[in-house]
């Protein structure tokens, strides 16, 4: 009776699904469900995880042309999870010129469609500034445009 606790326990009224083999509970099944997560979660980072300093939403996306490399082989989404932060983490460190300092980040791996319409992207939420100190340095930078080439250079990027 664990699969339908949802269903059945809750008594959603704009639900329209008949009883299901799965449990709703990372499925996406129903949408009632699913805007709840979506609540909890946002309340759970802005009260346990992020600190009350300003923050920028970053996407990262894939070109259409090297997007089938990542629908066969999902570990790489991991490595680009992590060449996205360092570049990010490269960028804050590079804006605030403070030694010890520690920038910071959610980042979510979003991937949906199948086949020809595959869309892999990364969602970053990131303090705009660094930490150091119990000190928030916030990033001088206006926009990442304002950050320019020679400056991802210094990080080991030399390809961009």
């Amino acid at each position: 009776m664990d699969n339908f606790k949802c269903l059945f326990q809750r008594g959603h009224k704009r639900c329209i699904l008949q009883p299901l083999l799965y449990s709703c509970k990372r499925r996406h099944f129903c949408p009632s469900c699913h805007a709840k997560r979506c609540v909890q979660f946002g309340e759970f980072a802005c009260s346990n995880v992020l600190k009350n300093v300003l923050h920028r939403h970053f996407v990262f996306s894939i070109p259409k042309i090297i997007r089938i490399y990542f629908l066969f082989n999902r570990a790489l989404l991991k490595d680009l999870a992590k060449i996205a932060w360092e570049v990010l983490s490269c960028y804050y460190k590079n804006s605030v010129s403070k030694e010890g300092t520690t920038p910071a980040a959610i980042c979510s791996i979003q991937t949906f469609g199948d086949m020809l319409g595959f869309n892999p992207h990364l969602h970053i939420l990131a303090a705009d500034g660094v930490f150091g100190n119990s000190i928030f340095y916030a990033s001088a930078a206006d926009s990442f445009d304002d950050y320019g080439r020679n400056d991802y250079m210094d990080c080991g990027y030399e390809d961009f």
